[in-house]
């Protein structure tokens, strides 16, 4: 776990770049700072602390701090002072100086409670609670996030209180209390829920994934693992980093150790430009556990040696900080030289061109007000007009979907009666009259035999395709037993073995989702026998936040998604369902990599 820093400290590190501070900009605003007025100083000390401290000058930004606080002292303005507090802590947090850190902070939450600013003082505690968390007192940490979370709950910031409740998640897990982790991801992804931040969503659905696999609930994790898979992949951060390296260690349980080197080995590559090195040693420590699964040895030491390496060089991080925080030390008094130089002559320069500018910036501040008030207005009602053509073309398209499947399905109706009400009787008489002709004509009873059986395959052929057209099954066993019947129907475990599973389908379903869903099973399977050469299909069926998961999977030869036809008419059917029932569909396939179809689909 990471600590969690305030909301000034992730604005500073958000904006950090490697290398030195620009003396121009600290003499431009030490300028300012001298001719600001007092309701000034304060954003001016914040620019001026933000250049020092995103550059590792935490010498100077101490400085800066301590300037801030003898100027609130003199206006005695407490909020100053207390932010000054919170930045001298936050530099002696990044020398390592965590008990000093910890008694600054400590000092600035009694100003916060003084001028009751219950943000500021749900900040510290969350700074604090990291303190203590870095120290290895999880019960002290998890005494301060609580405290945390109290305010929060009054604040009614519910993005904050799932924030704090995978924090204690973290320390629940790294504890080894499993089940009281897994309570507090569960609060966390409800609450992010409310306030639409599929994020934080994701990230819950990750950290409980984690815990399910450590409990040995295999195929949750694995559910739950993708489904943070899903929203994480197109941020491609270390949050999608540590799903992938979740997603190795799942199919690392399974058993599936080809797949499990593939997520770890995008998982290394993507810390790698994300510049994240603690979970490059994470993924390395992962593929040396697989390799040696799959007896491949040499990789496997060699991963466990890269793994130790980054281990001995992230213990040498703060080592040399500390050296370059002491370098920048016995530089500064010769750059304050220097930028004292530069300030006088900027004071010069600057105080001739303010006036100028301040009454260019007036008159285009007011042109631009008045032409971006045009424009918005102008697009605005573009927009208006847009969305209303678009609901009208959404309407009509889901009309004609509706007409087309409803039609199509009364026709399979027809079909299949009168294949089982005409030609099954026909052939069922047929086969009546046959049997009397055996008495009758006891020299052909060889002829007679062959043109029975021809009758019956003919019989069994109608009715197999009347169950095809409109199955029997779906009504009288409902949903499950009738894909499952399929399966079995499809299944030849020596050649294609097809597994099922389902859990949490309500008994009853409204009819369009019912038999919607049935087509869309069928379809997939046909896809999947016709075309994958698999020797292994799972289709697996769920439903879960009012929705109705369909995921099918085959390590067959998968396909190039860009050289594939897309407006096949099953495909187009196929899509044309899911959008009936406000679905979603995702297709993951690649040449020789397998199949894995995700689909969504809406109970109401």
């Amino acid at each position: 776990m990471r600590l969690i820093l305030t909301a000034f400290a992730a604005f500073l590190i958000s904006f950090s770049v490697l290398g030195q501070y620009n003396p121009n900009t600290v003499a431009n605003l030490r300028a300012s700072l001298k001719a600001a007025p007092d309701t000034s100083i304060g954003k001016i000390y914040n620019k001026l602390f933000t250049e020092f401290y995103s550059h590792s000058a935490f010498d100077s930004a101490r400085a800066v701090a301590k300037e801030l606080t003898k100027k609130a002292k003199q206006l005695k303005d407490r909020r100053f002072e207390s932010t000054a507090m919170i930045w001298i802590g936050m530099v002696e947090f990044e020398k390592g100086n965590y008990d000093e850190a910890l008694g600054v902070y400590i000092e600035a939450l009694k100003i916060k409670e003084e001028i009751n600013d219950l943000k500021g003082e749900a900040s510290l505690l969350l700074n604090m609670a990291g303190i203590y968390y870095e120290q290895k007192h999880p019960e002290k940490a998890i005494e301060l996030y609580t405290k945390a979370l109290k305010i929060k709950i009054q604040l009614d910031d519910k993005l904050g209180q799932s924030n704090i409740y995978i924090n204690l998640g973290n320390v629940s897990e790294d504890s080894k209390r499993l089940n009281e982790a897994a309570t507090y991801y569960q609060k966390a992804e409800s609450l992010a829920k409310e306030v639409k931040d599929s994020i934080n969503v994701a990230v819950a659905d990750r950290c409980m994934s984690n815990v399910f696999l450590q409990q040995g609930r295999v195929q949750e994790a694995e559910q739950l693992a993708y489904q943070a898979y899903k929203y994480l992949r197109l941020r491609n951060d270390r949050n999608y980093t540590q799903t992938l390296i979740l997603l190795g260690k799942v199919h690392g349980a399974i058993g599936n150790y080809h797949k499990s080197a593939d997520y770890l080995q995008e998982a290394y590559l993507n810390s790698i430009k994300n510049s994240t090195p603690f979970l490059t040693r994470d993924a390395y420590e992962e593929l040396a556990k697989t390799y040696q699964k799959l007896k491949d040895y040499d990789k496997s030491i060699i991963c466990l040696r890269r793994a130790a390496e980054i281990n001995d060089s992230l213990k040498g991080v703060k080592l040399g900080e500390r050296l370059a925080d002491m370098q920048v030390k016995y530089e500064t008094e010769k750059k304050e030289k220097a930028i004292e130089h530069l300030e006088n002559e900027n004071n010069k320069k600057q105080l001739e061109l303010t006036k100028k500018r301040d009454q260019v910036l007036l008159i285009s501040g007011v042109f631009i007000c008045i032409m971006a008030l045009f424009i918005a207005f102008y697009f605005y009602n573009n927009a208006k007009k847009q969305h209303l053509i678009n609901l009208v073309k959404q309407r009509r398209q889901k009309e004609i979907i509706e007409t087309i499947i409803t039609t199509e399905e009364k026709a399979r109706k027809k079909i299949a009666a009168d294949l089982h009400d005409g030609l099954g009787q026909i052939l069922t008489a047929a086969k009546i009259n046959l049997a009397n002709l055996h008495e009758a004509l006891p020299n052909e009873k060889e002829k007679l035999a062959q043109v029975t059986e021809l009758v019956n395959s003919a019989q069994y052929e109608s009715k197999n395709m009347a169950l095809n057209l409109m199955p029997l099954t779906l009504k009288e066993n409902g949903l499950v037993e009738s894909i499952r019947h399929i399966c079995m129907k499809y299944n030849k475990p020596e050649v294609q073995e097809i597994s099922f599973n389902s859990y949490n389908i309500p008994d009853k379903l409204e009819p369009v989702v019912e038999i919607n869903t049935y087509r869309i099973c069928q379809e997939l399977l046909n896809n999947a026998v016709k075309y994958s050469k698999a020797p292994r299909i799972f289709l697996q069926l769920f439903c879960r936040d009012n929705k109705i998961i369909i995921q099918i999977e085959d390590n067959g030869i998968g396909f190039d998604k860009a050289k594939t036809k897309t407006d096949s008419l099953g495909m187009n059917t196929l899509r044309d369902r899911v959008a009936l029932l406000k679905g979603e569909i995702e297709i993951d396939t690649a040449p020789q990599k397998g199949t894995n179809i995700f689909i969504e689909l809406s109970l109401h």
